[in-house]
């Protein structure tokens, strides 16, 4: 969120250029204020706004132009819009008036519109990211993040060693939760129930009390060692030895599977998941992005400060 400081900067640039009807001093200039023995001019108004915030508007216009020409039904995006306003009154109802207020905003009209214009912008860099995306991208993400879908149960033992322990008593520990784990596997070769079991000795908490039952394995959410045990077995199988994972050791009993769907099937729907992945590991692409977009639109600023400041900045985001 942000306050409305630059979109009164933006007006007021616009004032200062034509719109405004303020007396003249003899040598044609525009007077905006004016007190004892000092008469403050629309020139002198716009130098110092374009030092502090010339550049930010300057942007803000630009992309408003550019969003304008990419997209041209915004249908979809209103509806977001409107969907974001909903989720923030719902979150602060009971001081909507002083949250708008808080971040500038007369009315949630003006708030909704910022929020449609931070999701088109959004949607314009997106587009833009895509046209980069490789067949490699997405066969890398594919590769390491759509796998076969197991539902397992699972007994966790857990080693008692902690940071503080010595290399010695972190080894017997280590060799205490392992024995107890094959001791377990021991009692199901002898026919004990899985469910009892990892009721009765998981220190998985949250999977526990409902026998050691996990839905959803798949490799991106899951230690690889279990999810290897687990894709290993057969339906109805459970590991003859103890799997060592980050979190201690497990007896995994694969209780059935969903295969993944191919390549070729799901490629299209991966597009916007590479995307997301992109932006989450370069915080400054969408920026980046957006340079590479005024480029194209052939940009040209004519304003020496401005432009100064302007590649000054860019070139610090282009170089994170």
């Amino acid at each position: 969120m942000k306050k409305k400081a630059l979109t009164i900067t933006i007006c007021g640039l616009l004032i200062l250029t034509g719109c405004a009807k303020s007396p003249k001093l003899s040598d044609g200039k525009e007077v905006v204020a004016s007190l004892n023995g000092k008469d403050i001019t629309a020139e002198e108004l716009y130098d110092s706004m374009v030092d502090q915030y010339g550049t930010s508007a300057l942007v803000s216009i630009i992309n408003d132009y550019i969003i304008s020409q990419e997209i041209k039904d915004d249908a979809e995006y209103k509806e977001q819009a409107d969907i974001q306003l909903q989720q923030y009154k719902v979150s602060y109802s009971s001081e909507w008036e002083d949250f708008l207020e808080y971040y500038g905003y007369n009315t949630e009209e003006e708030l909704k519109n910022d929020l449609l214009t931070q999701i088109k912008s959004e949607a314009v860099a997106k587009k833009y990211i895509k046209e980069s995306i490789t067949e490699d991208d997405l066969k890398s993400y594919y590769d390491e993040n759509i796998s076969t879908e197991l539902t397992v149960k699972h007994i966790l033992i857990k080693s008692t060693a902690t940071e503080d322990s010595t290399d010695e008593e972190k080894t017997a520990a280590e060799e205490e939760a392992y024995n107890k784990a094959a001791e377990l596997i021991k009692k199901l070769d002898e026919g004990a129930d899985f469910e009892t079991l990892a009721k009765e000795n998981s220190e998985d908490t949250g999977s526990a009390e409902n026998g050691g039952l996990i839905t959803g394995v798949n490799k991106a959410g899951y230690d690889s060692s279990f999810y290897n045990a687990a894709l290993a077995l057969k339906d109805g199988e459970y590991t003859k030895e103890p799997v060592k994972s980050q979190f201690g050791y497990h007896i995994i009993y694969t209780v059935n599977r969903t295969e993944a769907e191919s390549y070729e099937t799901l490629k299209d729907s991966l597009y916007d998941k590479v995307i997301d992945q992109k932006i989450a590991e370069d915080s400054y692409l969408t920026y980046k992005t957006w340079d590479e977009v005024r480029k194209k639109y052939n940009l040209n600023i004519i304003d020496t400060s401005i432009k100064n400041s302007y590649e000054s900045t860019m070139n610090n985001v282009n170089n994170q």
